[in-house]
């Protein structure tokens, strides 16, 4: 269970780090989506 308290416990200081990072990647995923899907609702609504 050594490896399993290590692997925690570094975990648990990469979290911050981690969420901050991963937040900051799915926002770009969610930004580029919106922006590549935008166009296509404008057409909707034209239609």
């Amino acid at each position: 269970m050594t490896s399993g308290g290590s692997l925690f416990s570094l975990a648990a200081n990469n979290r911050e780090t981690f969420w901050r990072d991963f937040g900051e990647e799915k926002k770009l995923i969610i930004f580029n989506t919106l922006k590549a899907s935008h166009p296509l609702n404008k057409k909707v609504e034209l239609e």
